[in-house]
C-alpha cells in the first residue's frame, strides 16, 4: 500500500552537512518518492503542535527547545508501506536496540541522550495525516 510519511532530519543531523547529505542519499537510495522537501527553522509553536501528544510528559519542553528555531530538513516521503519502511531505516533511538546500517545505529554515539536521535518519522497513518499538514500546509486538500 502506498503511503506518505513525514520525515525530518533534526538539528543534530543538520549540524553536520556530511550527515544530512548522507541521510538524504539514504532516502533516495531506499526508493522513496520525495513529494516535498524543505530546509527550515521551525517555530516554537509548530514544534509544540508537532509534539502535542507528549505535552504532559516531563521531557516535552526539552523536545521543543531542541528543535524550535534550529535548522531541520523536512520531507514528505511516499512509497509502499512508507511509514514502516522509513521507521526501519531510521532504527531505534534506544541504545540497546540500535543496529548498524540504520541511521540512528550509524550516527548516534553510545550515551547520546534521547533528544539527539537525528531523525523523526511518523509512527502511524494517523500521525502522518496530522503531521504532514503542519509542516507542509500546501499539501492540504
Amino acid at each position: 500500500m502506498t503511503q506518505r510519511t513525514l520525515a525530518i532530519i533534526k538539528p543534530e543531523g543538520c549540524a553536520d552537512e556530511k550527515i544530512s547529505l548522507a541521510i538524504t542519499r539514504r532516502i533516495k537510495r531506499a526508493g522513496f518518492t520525495i513529494v516535498e522537501m524543505k530546509l527550515t527553522k521551525p517555530s516554537h509553536r509548530l514544534v509544540e503542535e508537532h509534539y502535542a501528544e507528549h505535552r504532559d510528559r516531563e521531557y516535552f519542553e526539552r523536545l521543543v527547545s531542541n528543535m524550535a528555531g534550529l535548522q531541520v530538513v523536512a520531507f514528505v516521503l511516499e512509497g509502499p508501506e512508507a511509514i514502516g519502511f522509513w521507521r526501519n531505516l531510521m532504527g531505534s533511538f534506544k541504545e540497546e536496540e540500535r543496529i548498524a546500517g540504520t541511521i540512528r545505529g550509524d550516527y548516534m554515539k553510545p550515551g547520546d541522550p534521547l533528544h539527539r536521535n537525528f531523525v523523526h518519522g511518523s509512527d502511524s497513518p494517523e500521525s502522518a495525516e496530522r503531521e504532514i499538514p503542519l509542516w507542509f500546509p500546501s499539501l492540504v486538500n
